[in-house]
């Protein structure tokens, strides 16, 4: 956090990022290099992140924004503390961050950048090269839209992130031909972008450090996502700023067989952008402004699993249990309404995928809700009535749970 502009903290859960985050700023503080640092945390972890900032400078001025003073008025109050207090820190949640925005201009201004670069996309593909023009052209009216409907919701009248001196946003906007890799981008990820792009063209190239146990968790984009935010200038200087162009050099698109989101017994090929090549070279910039510290590098204590029954070996267990008809049924219908969604036959306003994945995911819940209801006694083949008898013998015997 000292020697670079822009950190990633990727280190596993358990680590300590708190206290890093804490001390680091800390830190950058008492060296000048920064006046008034903002911390940005998850909702849930509020109190608990000011409490340990508390229990590890006693001393210090920390304002937080709790539920209580972000409410009507009382937010602009507190953006009114922030710029004119001399705070050791700033602890918000991510709800209070978004709802103080850039001034009107200011977002134009970077939205009005990011049009000008796909027009310039544009361009290169009607000449021949890029990405597809069709594509982009599409990409280019929603952008248009985004900028129209952005300028337009509801903010705090009066607040202005310019005005303070002061993790889910992996989601930026990211145009691509690659398919599963292009991100249609969420107005958070946007606003996060947004915000670190004005301080950078105001303050310079140190103005953010992220912390996270999962900087890669669903897609390869999302490597490129962070850099974007982190350490754009390195993208530029390798001439991979477009995100097709690193994904040439350092990614493989992989063609492999699935299970069918209907799950049953549907399968289909699949190619996916999902594996690095070029490792080295990639890790090379990864590496100047991410540090990473998995659980094995640290050797974090874990529980010990118990020994498995059979053959006292301390792995998981796993136990199957035999579907019943009606789940077989059920799952059968999902696969039938699934191939009707790809074939077109049904409306998207009616049914998609999305909807028939989550169908499967709840299809347990639902059929113990439907059980409930319906005051039926439970398919003794069921895998929660299976298990129950040593879901009940394994609490009983740890060390806080006692049987009745």
């Amino acid at each position: 956090m000292i020697h670079e502009p822009a950190v990633l903290l990727a280190h596993e859960v358990g680590a300590g990022k708190t206290a890093e985050m804490i001390i680091g700023v800390t830190e950058l503080r008492r060296l000048g290099l920064i006046r008034k640092p903002a911390i940005v945390v998850p909702n849930h972890m509020l109190d608990q992140f000011a409490r340990e900032w508390l229990q590890l400078y006693p001393n210090s001025r920390v304002l937080v924004a709790r539920r209580d003073q972000l409410r009507g008025d009382q937010r602009r109050i507190f953006v009114s503390r922030c710029a004119t207090g001399d705070w050791d820190g700033i602890v918000m949640s991510r709800s209070a961050f978004e709802r103080i925005p850039l001034s009107p201009a200011s977002q134009a201004a970077y939205m009005q950048r990011e049009l000008d670069q796909m027009r310039q996309w544009l361009q290169a593909s009607q000449r021949g090269a890029g990405l597809s023009v069709k594509w982009l052209q599409a990409a280019l009216l929603r952008a248009e839209e985004r900028l129209k409907t952005r300028l337009d919701s509801v903010k705090d009248p009066g607040i202005k992130c310019e005005a303070t001196g002061a993790h889910g946003y992996k989601n930026l906007n990211t145009i691509s031909n690659i398919t599963d890799a292009a991100i249609e981008g969420s107005a958070r990820a946007t606003d996060l972008d947004m915000k670190i792009d004005y301080l950078r063209r105001r303050n310079g190239a140190r103005v953010v450090t992220f912390a996270t146990a999962t900087p890669i968790a669903n897609s390869v984009t999302e490597a490129h996502v962070m850099q974007r935010y982190l350490r754009p200038d390195l993208l530029q200087a390798a001439g991979v700023t477009a995100f097709d162009s690193w994904a040439a050099t350092f990614g493989q698109v992989v063609t492999q067989v699935e299970l069918a989101p209907e799950g049953g017994d549907s399968f289909r090929v699949k190619s996916r952008f999902a594996r690095f090549r070029n490792v080295p070279e990639m890790l090379r910039m990864w590496h100047v402004f991410a540090d990473v510290k998995t659980a094995a590098d640290l050797n974090l204590p874990v529980p010990v699993l118990a020994e498995r029954p059979g053959d006292h070996r301390r792995v998981p267990e796993t136990v199957t249990v035999e579907p019943s008809d009606e789940l077989i049924d059920y799952v059968a219908d999902l696969g039938r309404r699934a191939e009707a969604i790809r074939s077109r036959a049904v409306s998207p306003s009616k049914d998609n995928m999305l909807k028939v994945s989550s169908d499967g995911r709840r299809t347990i819940e639902q059929k113990c809700e439907y059980k409930r209801d319906r005051r039926s006694r439970p398919d003794p083949e069921e895998s929660y009535v299976v298990n129950l008898p040593r879901i009940f013998h394994v609490f009983s015997t740890a060390s806080r749970i006692r049987p009745p």
